[in-house]
């Protein structure tokens, strides 16, 4: 009897199965179909028009169709998302009957009249997505844009349910038509209960047979985290500090003044982060998925900044040089001193190497042994409390020695004459000039220079500057001597004829200028410091003319005699 039970209990299960399956499968498929918008926002004569219907049930994707009627002129249906847009031609009232149909073949209609006028408004919130926090307050602004004013009322509604625990206000909730424009402001709360999530808000502007809607974006997120207190208060780098607050859970970063810092989250009350190398005083900060907080206080990191005086100090080799080191700030802790970059010939030494509220100043002495070549040597002073670090740059310029001059032979020469200056400390590549003239260097070492006269060069004291900018100036004058014209030949020219002119003397440059009379000749050619040839084209007046030659510099010679120019 129990065993005929048993088996009755099983075949009545089974029978169970083979009815409520096939029952529950066709019940899946047959969800009805349905269009869920059942009017249309209302359209605007020249105006952008967007309106999207939307379906519910079936099984996606759908396919949207005009099933009777026709779109107003202007405005067309996209097949795939339900959307009606475009820019409407004519006022009326429309209708037409809209199609959509399933990936299953199942289909359903619905009329719809759109109203398309000239007494239009638009409605635009700003923003369209907000953020709105457990336990806060939010708002959306609303804009009317009424194109052509009218006598009535606009009226807001919501259109779809809001998250639960959030509560919504419009204010106003009825405009006037009257004017060009019109706002009003939707605000909302959440409780502390409300879920997180984002959130899809429909409102509705509504009169007569005018509508529009609009679409809002609400995040409903869960409060930010808060620091409440840490310790300790401050310290260098490397020291533990406990954070403690709320909401913690899953932080992502800590920061010391905006220095980022390594950290565990111990719970969702409390941090444990280490203060990095180079954090300075300022706030703690959290970062968590829910935002960011700033705590209220500051932790302290000692504040000091390294001086190092004079930036550059210029030393002859074998010399000392002496630097100014102290601090600003506050620390009360010593400050270590430390010197780097220098080379071994260079020996420094401080006169304490140690910095603290007590002894704020020291001095670094750097030695140059005299082996040691010219040229920069920049190097780095450090001010060390444990790893925390500031440093101050200098430089030591060590200096050839000045170029010294013992003598100067000849003392006078005329253009393209050589002289000599004799010393010490010459470099390769020191310069000579006459005045202000630059003389060229035919012969350079450590004692001596040999220099030429340039052509246009007048008399004047010579410097001699080395390469690293030192300079050094005879104590006397460099006589340069003017051209001077011994003869010339021949004696008399013909005016009708022409002829050549040779004239001997001393102390001639090249380029030169020869002129007879009131007329400078052309052609001129320079043979020598002591000859110059030149052509006398014919047409010269007959009579005594004077002949006379100027170097490149202006100095001047006038020949002893007159040349005799005949018919």
């Amino acid at each position: 009897m129990k065993l005929e039970r048993r088996h009755s209990y099983l075949l009545i299960c089974v029978l169970a199965l083979v009815l409520v399956r096939p029952y529950t499968s066709v019940r899946a498929q047959n969800d009805a179909l349905v269009l869920t918008d059942v009017r249309l926002p209302s359209a605007a004569v020249g105006q952008d028009y967007t309106g999207r219907l939307r379906a519910v049930g079936g099984v996606p994707p759908f396919v949207w169709s005009i099933s009777s009627g026709s779109l107003p002129t202007g405005l067309d249906l996209d097949e795939d998302t339900g959307t009606i847009s475009g820019i409407a031609a004519n006022t009326g009232n429309v209708t037409f009957s809209i199609r959509v149909q399933d990936s299953q073949g199942r289909t359903t209609d619905r009329a719809y009249v759109l109203a398309v006028t000239r007494n239009s408004f638009r409605l635009q919130a700003e923003p369209t997505s907000q953020t709105l926090t457990q336990d806060g307050t939010t708002s959306f602004s609303l804009r009317f844009d009424i194109d052509q004013p009218f006598n009535g009322s606009i009226n807001l509604s919501l259109l779809s349910d809001l998250p639960a625990g959030v509560r919504s206000n419009f204010d106003p909730v009825s405009v006037s038509g009257e004017a060009d424009t019109a706002t009003s402001t939707l605000s909302m709360a959440a409780e502390q209960v409300t879920p997180v999530g984002t959130y899809s808000v429909r409102i509705g502007a509504s009169s007569g047979s005018l509508s529009q809607f609009a679409t809002l974006n609400l995040i409903i997120k869960a409060p930010a985290p808060r620091i409440t207190s840490f310790t300790p208060a401050g310290g260098t780098a490397g020291t533990t500090v406990t954070l403690r607050g709320s909401g913690f859970t899953g932080a992502t970063a800590v920061t010391f003044n905006q220095v980022r810092a390594r950290f565990t989250v111990i719970s969702a009350q409390q941090i444990v982060a280490t203060l990095p190398a180079t954090a300075t005083t300022g706030p703690l900060t959290v970062v968590t998925p829910n935002g960011p907080t700033t705590s209220s206080t500051s932790f302290v990191v000692p504040q000091y900044t390294l001086t190092l005086n004079p930036k550059v100090i210029e030393l002859r080799a074998a010399g000392d040089a002496s630097y100014a080191v102290g601090f600003t700030g506050r620390t009360d802790r010593l400050i270590d001193l430390s010197v780097t970059g220098l080379p071994d010939a260079i020996e420094p030494t401080f006169t304490q190497d140690y910095l603290d509220s007590d002894n704020p100043r020291s001095t670094l002495r750097l030695r140059a042994a005299p082996t040691l070549a010219s040229g920069d040597y920049p190097f780095t002073v450090y001010g060390s409390i444990g790893p925390v670090q500031r440093s101050g740059a200098a430089t030591l310029r060590l200096l050839a020695p000045t170029p010294v001059l013992s003598a100067l032979t000849p003392q006078r020469g005329g253009s393209g004459s050589s002289f000599g200056l004799s010393g010490s400390n010459f470099q390769p590549g020191a310069t000579v000039e006459i005045g202000d003239v630059g003389a060229p260097v035919a012969q350079i070492n450590p004692t001596q220079i040999v220099a030429t006269v340039p052509n246009t060069a007048r008399s004047g004291r010579i410097t001699l500057t080395n390469p690293d900018g030192q300079s050094v100036v005879t104590s006397t004058v460099f006589l340069v001597e003017p051209p001077q014209i011994a003869s010339f030949a021949p004696r008399s020219v013909s005016s009708s004829r022409g002829s050549t002119l040779i004239i001997l003397g001393n102390n001639f440059a090249d380029p030169l200028v020869v002129q007879v009379g009131d007329r400078v000749l052309d052609q001129v050619q320079y043979v020598s410091s002591t000859q110059v040839r030149v052509p006398i084209p014919p047409g010269l007046n007959p009579g005594q003319v004077r002949v006379t030659l100027t170097n490149p510099n202006g100095q001047q010679a006038v020949a002893p005699q007159n040349l005799s120019v005949t018919r």
